[in-house]
């Protein structure tokens, strides 16, 4: 009887493209640095609290280059109170950030390596009263 040969297996080439959504959490430990026409008059004022999110993202495989798109938006009870006290100490809030980026990568081989680099735009909502 006929022996059939092993059938050889390959492992199937990465896939970089989709979609994808996921969550971050995480404490954030920060200095605030304030200026008034250019002379420092707060220096290292802690601003340290949680900060946590959602984001979102895609990404567009073209062989071994990927292009991808992606933005988070993370809210935070991050809080200091400043040092300098000239009526009532400084009080600092950070309440919010957000990014926005563009990718460009390349997965050399399809393999499980993705090399990339990528820049966008970065804003927050930070109170100082």
């Amino acid at each position: 009887m006929p022996t059939k040969a092993p059938v050889a297996k390959t492992a199937a080439p990465y896939n970089w493209g989709g979609f994808y959504v996921g969550a971050h959490a995480g404490y954030l430990w920060s200095s605030t640095e304030v200026r008034d026409a250019g002379v420092v008059v707060e220096s290292n004022a802690r601003t340290n609290g949680f900060i946590g999110g959602a984001l979102a993202g895609y990404n567009y495989q073209m062989g071994e280059i990927v292009l991808g798109l992606d933005g988070d938006l993370g809210w935070s009870n991050a809080h200091g109170t400043g040092l300098a006290v000239v009526v009532s100490p400084n009080q600092y809030d950070l309440d919010w950030a957000g990014h926005f980026r563009g990718r460009l990568g390349y997965a050399p081989g399809q393999g499980p390596w993705l090399f990339y680099v990528a820049g966008g735009l970065a804003v927050t909502r930070f109170v100082f009263t």
